[in-house]
């Protein structure tokens, strides 16, 4: 018999695992839509002059994007089948891995949108995609 404190968490960490999943098949399909306010933001530049001037460079930040969101993808199906097999059972390593990789994840994610100014340091958010 599991406690009700390890199944909330196992529970949140499984929809946050999903959440994610979801965020990193929006970066492989719609990578255009999500990269170009980062990177009109840090450059100060247009996309459209970008793709006119150097269009290979343009397709390999998308590329990158994609890859990003494989990535992503592919880490968060490990974070969810981590949850459900052994956080649920409340094995006390799994506890430890996912707190090491989700404070990781998240830290690099608010200091790489914090970098291209997307958020700034009062966490305060300039674009509607900031948390995307």
């Amino acid at each position: 018999m599991q406690s009700s404190s390890v199944r909330i968490g196992w529970i949140l960490t499984v929809i946050t695992g999903i959440y994610l999943a979801v965020i990193g098949l929006i970066l492989i399909f719609a990578a255009e839509t999500t990269f170009v306010p980062y990177f009109e933001s840090f450059t100060a530049k247009s996309w459209s002059d970008l793709l006119t001037e150097y269009p290979k460079a343009g397709e390999l930040f998308l590329m990158t994007e994609r890859l990003l969101g494989a990535i992503m993808v592919a880490s968060t199906l490990l974070v969810i089948f981590v949850s459900w097999k052994s956080y649920s059972k409340a094995e006390k390593w799994s506890w430890y891995a996912l707190l090491i990789t989700n404070v990781l994840g998240w830290s690099s994610a608010q200091a790489y949108h914090i970098a291209v100014g997307i958020v700034s340091l009062t966490l305060l958010p300039r674009s509607p995609l900031c948390f995307l």
